[in-house]
């Protein structure tokens, strides 16, 4: 009797275990304007946007600030995109094509601002709290109230002793350094187009520490990188001379620029990895784009060994979710800020592991379902090389023309700052759960006796 009363209780507890742990759906964020996000990321209980509008004359960048609703959106009229933002203190530091700037976190006002003569890409905010950023064939450090502290210019040395400018993609701190991702025109042979490029710096002076290439013999290039246990890891795209398709590139390398494995991720549609994450796994966003111009973001989860293919999901939000160059992703704990565009500005915040369907307060319908997609090694030529730098000016101050506007927004789900209360809740439900069970259990018992 006592043996079928735990029975009952465990079987209770699996039952209610199982409802309470499958996974909530993503949040999601849609503004209802024309344009695109680029990236995002959780400032407090709310989430900062940046990314790039539609208008009448050319895209205009814009940061935004959205909690319950649109705090504020704030355009930079100068600029074409904005592809970056950081959170430091108070501030938002975001930058983007021929600008770096700095902008008040409660309401959206430009405090100070750069116009630049090359596009910036990627910036960090490092424990000092100085920020680094870098663009084609350019980085530098500026403290928090936007003093330029260091510049410098790079420049990739050919075998054949002409030079070439490399463009960085992407950055990421490894401990005091940081390391690049990108792309330079023929280093690895006069046909072989752009290679991709991966370099790590000192962030005491800028200095380049070692400098690496690789690719095959067409057009290669990185978007994104991340390092993770003492391991960097790097994605973008090759185009396959065999099928004559575009192909998405992942590899990882030790923090001496060893090649450890190389992989590329393909199927019958055209591919290429945005962002990279590292967690539990290797997580690459990307873009599948198949003939008739359907697209669909992907985000694919390998091994982190050996870039093993675990899984592969794609995310559609209408007739197509689209990712572009050069975006980033934010990863969190439990889950991926993935920001994208269905003609509008959207953000998906993807728990790990999520797939299924629902439909938004717009009546649109967002889908997380499996992808067919295929994973093969790749023996790439990987060689060294040399980069000269030199200390040039290229950031200018400006005092820009800012406007905000009104935007609302489309929302379904939990923002992902409250993810931990939530789960907190989930356990206490499952905890009254089992003791009522338990004294259901027990006083029926009681009352046979």
């Amino acid at each position: 009797m006592l043996s079928s009363v735990y029975l009952r209780i465990i079987s209770v507890i699996a039952v209610v275990s199982l409802v309470l742990s499958i996974a909530a759906p993503p949040y999601v964020l849609l503004f209802n304007i024309r344009g695109h996000a680029c990236y995002s990321i959780v400032a407090g209980k709310k989430i900062a946007v940046c990314g790039w509008i539609e208008s009448s004359e050319k895209p205009v960048g814009f940061v935004a600030l959205v909690g319950e609703k649109v705090e504020w959106f704030t355009l930079v009229e100068e600029v074409y995109e904005l592809r970056k933002i950081a959170v430091l203190g108070e501030k938002l530091v975001v930058c983007g094509s021929w600008f770096i700037g700095s902008f008040d976190l409660r309401n959206g006002d430009l405090e100070w601002g750069y116009s630049s003569s090359t596009w910036l890409n990627d910036l960090l905010i490092l424990p000092g709290r100085n920020i680094f950023v870098c663009g084609v064939g350019y980085v530098a450090l500026l403290d928090s109230s936007g003093k330029i502290l260091l510049e410098r210019v790079l420049n990739v040395v050919r075998p054949d002793g002409t030079s070439a400018k490399p463009f960085f993609f992407a950055a990421t701190l490894l401990g005091d350094k940081v390391v690049l991702s990108g792309a330079v025109f023929n280093v690895l042979s006069r046909s072989s187009g752009l290679d991709c490029l991966v370099v790590c710096i000192s962030l005491k002076d800028l200095k380049v520490l070692w400098a690496k290439c690789f690719g095959g013999k067409s057009h290669d290039r990185l978007y994104g990188v991340c390092c993770k246990d003492k391991l960097i890891y790097v994605t973008g795209h090759t185009l396959s001379r065999f099928s004559l398709r575009q192909e998405a590139v992942v590899a990882c390398f030790s923090t001496d620029g060893e090649m450890n494995w190389c992989r590329v991720l393909f199927s019958k549609a055209w591919c290429y990895g945005a962002s990279v994450f590292s967690a539990q796994a290797v997580y690459v966003v990307g873009l599948s784009e198949s003939y008739g111009a359907k697209k669909t973001v992907f985000i694919a989860e390998l091994a982190r060994e050996n870039g093993d293919l675990l899984e592969l999901l794609e995310v559609k939000l209408g007739k197509y979710t689209t990712l572009t160059l050069g975006s980033h992703i934010e990863g969190l704990p439990k889950g991926i800020l993935v920001s994208c565009s269905n003609g509008s500005p959207l953000v998906v915040y993807w728990p790990l592991g999520f797939e299924g369907s629902f439909k938004l307060n717009n009546s649109s319908k967002l889908v997380v379902e499996k992808g067919k997609f295929n994973s093969s090694p790749w023996n790439v030529a990987v060689k060294e090389v040399k980069i000269f730098v030199s200390v040039e000016r290229v950031l200018f101050k400006e005092n820009f023309q800012v406007k905000k506007i009104n935007v609302e927004t489309v929302q379904r789900g939990e923002l992902p700052v409250l993810e931990e209360k939530y789960l907190d809740l989930r356990l206490i439900l499952l905890t009254l759960v089992c003791a009522v069970a338990v004294l259901l259990l027990l006083f029926k018992r009681f009352k046979r006796s």
